[in-house]
């Protein structure tokens, strides 16, 4: 139920980076554990625009200008949205498509058995209510409802990072020697 919530006490976050601690974190949505070699898992469950909504409270300042608040949210929702765009995922575990002769894998998504991405810095940013919400975030993702980045009809896996000091890189040279025409 999108109407309930919940706390966890004692989220790492930033995972590996410098800035890595622990956060009191609250979260809106379906909430299922998992129990595996004996580790708890908390997984939120929650609607894409709510996820969407948070992903840009927690990137990013949600005090930012509208434009980009808007940009930000058709991006993120089509990276989040890009494994499940293509049918030939399904039955194939979680981010990789092989056909013949080429392999598409989503790098760190495999690691995911249990869910689709995880909130930390090494997917999106998604810290569930904590961060403070602004009316404009939620109109930037109301006005953008459904809307994907797309190149030649399909989604678009739209990688991004939020700070690159104003340069990009191709994704053949960042990822994987393969020229994707809409990641320079």
């Amino acid at each position: 139920d999108d109407a309930s919530s919940f706390v966890l006490p004692d989220v790492t976050i930033g995972i590996g980076f410098h800035w890595e601690r622990n956060e009191r974190q609250a979260f809106r949505g379906g909430l299922r554990v998992i129990s595996r070699r004996g580790l708890l898992t908390a997984i939120n469950e929650i609607d894409l625009e709510q996820y969407v909504t948070s992903v840009i409270s927690s990137e990013m300042s949600a005090t930012c200008p509208p434009e980009l608040l808007k940009a930000h949210a058709v991006i993120s929702r089509s990276w989040m949205w890009f494994p499940k765009a293509h049918p030939e995922v399904r039955g194939q575990g979680h981010g990789v498509i092989e056909k013949p002769g080429e392999v598409i894998r989503w790098y760190g998504r495999e690691a995911h058995q249990d869910f689709d991405v995880c909130a930390d810095d090494h997917c999106q940013r998604y810290q569930g209510i904590t961060k403070a919400f602004s009316p404009e975030v939620e109109k930037a993702v109301a006005a953008t409802s459904g809307e994907m980045l797309r190149y030649n009809g399909q989604v678009c896996d739209a990688r991004f990072y939020k700070c690159c000091g104003g340069l990009t890189e191709a994704y053949a040279v960042a990822w994987d020697e393969q020229r994707i025409p809409y990641l320079v």
